[in-house]
């Protein structure tokens, strides 16, 4: 099966277009610059799309920096007052769409605000509440947390490129996966395999991930969990390795897409030791989908169907109130909130079609309203789930929790010692994942874009 090209959308419709304004815009970190790079040159679409856009962006960038002024108020006053009511909410998802886009780029010409908010998407992407911290403050605060736990990552590296659970509190079955989550930290912190200051990092990490792949195309030690290591360290691939793009680079990747493929069960998801028969979970369906998402985003064809099938058991997997169960609808045995935010990311991501805008709007609303929960320590895995789904949700509600979650996260940092810069393995997962986990996914979470 020939899967590892990827052609015009001949429906004129494309899931790599939302990354359009942001790649113009300079946003997108280097792997995934060079990723989209590579997905231009095969679609139309998005080359269409960035050639029309491009010198709008430009004119904005161009503008002198605008006089201060709060436009809030006065946009406040024209909405009407049901906007604000129960129940009331912003559409879950923005659907790409270059007619809209240029209409807004032109007001923002028009009303002389452009440089602004180009400054803001540039430098404020990250900007935690309280704590007596705001704007550019808290842009900074975040800024450092990131850092510090790079810093920390990269000082915690084997000089084999991998990170040992077993120094950090994990079994060291995990080690695959764990170095995943941390190559794919560092490369989100702005460094790829050609250049940053972890550059080096990443490829000694991306190294280790490509010599633990088997005869057979899955990455680490056959057991249970396999699952997590092969789909994690596929996904390190796809995004950290993607600058390499070498004929062996890419016949790595295409056999472990292969594998994830193969291994989808008859229901649609994936579960734990990849048997055909097995028990699926969302937990383990969740890192698969992930895994050919960004294989569709670099330009591997052929994965439609498998996306829709696992998009199809996720939908089973949600009960009335919008609420996505672990092993089926109505099965909570590690509480609500993660495998919701997990399956609500990975729906927005893979565009769920207006058939399914009732479940979708459903899991928006629980993920709101449930919060973060201001304990003393937060569930990093939760964290990173609730802020990727908020990248893809547009409420002011939204926007409030992707701001707390950063501040709960920054709060608990370790400040001091050798463990300076990471996080204490103390949520529910801690104990598969210890401190790397948690610092990898913290910094993943950290560097969300609300």
């Amino acid at each position: 099966m020939r899967i590892w090209r990827r052609g015009d959308d001949p429906a004129g419709k494309c899931r790599r277009a939302r990354d359009v304004l942001p790649y113009l815009q300079g946003l997108l970190s280097p792997g995934e610059r060079s990723g989209f790079d590579g997905h231009r040159a095969r679609c139309g679409v998005c080359r269409a799309a960035a050639a029309e856009l491009a010198p709008v962006v430009e004119a904005v960038r161009r503008l002198p920096p605008p006089a201060a002024r709060d436009l809030a108020p006065a946009v406040l006053r024209q909405l009407p007052a049901a906007a604000w009511g129960a129940g009331a909410r912003l559409p879950a998802r923005l659907s790409f769409s270059p007619v809209l886009l240029r209409a807004a780029a032109a007001l923002l010409i028009a009303v002389g605000i452009g440089a602004a908010l180009h400054a803001a998407l540039r430098g404020e992407r990250h900007r935690p509440a309280g704590a007596g911290v705001a704007g550019a403050d808290a842009g900074r605060a975040t800024g450092a947390a990131i850092r510090s736990a790079l810093a920390w990552l990269q000082a915690t590296q084997e000089a084999s490129g991998r990170w040992a659970p077993a120094k950090w509190g994990a079994p060291d079955q995990y080690a695959v996966g764990i170095t995943a989550l941390a190559v794919l930290a560092c490369e989100a912190g702005g460094a790829n395999a050609a250049d940053g200051p972890r550059a080096e990092a990443v490829r000694r990490g991306i190294g280790y991930l490509a010599a633990q792949q088997n005869e057979d195309g899955t990455i680490g030690p056959r057991f249970s969990g396999m699952p997590y290591n092969h789909a994690l360290a596929t996904l390190a691939l796809l995004r950290a390795g993607a600058a390499e793009r070498t004929a062996e680079w890419t016949n790595r990747c295409r056999r472990a897409v292969e594998v994830l493929r193969v291994a989808q069960t008859p229901a649609g998801g994936w579960g734990y030791g990849y048997e055909p028969a097995g028990a699926v979970n969302a937990s383990v369906t969740v890192w698969q989908l992930q895994a050919l998402l960004a294989a569709e985003a670099g330009g591997c064809e052929g994965l439609d169907r498998t996306v829709e099938r696992g998009l199809v058991w996720l939908v089973s997997a949600v009960n009335e109130e919008g609420w996505m169960g672990y092993g089926r609808s109505n099965d909570f045995p590690y509480g609500h909130e993660t495998m919701t935010a997990a399956g609500l990311m990975c729906m927005l991501t893979m565009s769920p079609g207006a058939e399914r805008e009732g479940t979708v709007q459903r899991m928006v609303g629980v993920v709101l309203d449930s919060g973060q929960a201001q304990s003393a320590t937060p569930d990093y895995c939760r964290s990173y789930f609730v802020a990727r789904a908020l990248d893809l949700v547009a409420s002011r509600e939204s926007g409030e929790l992707a701001l707390r979650i950063r501040e709960k996260l920054i709060s608990v940092q370790a400040r001091g010692g050798g463990d300076a810069g990471s996080w204490s393995p103390s949520d529910q997962w801690g104990t598969t994942g210890g401190r790397v986990y948690a610092t990898a996914m913290s910094v993943l979470a950290l560097n969300s874009r609300r």
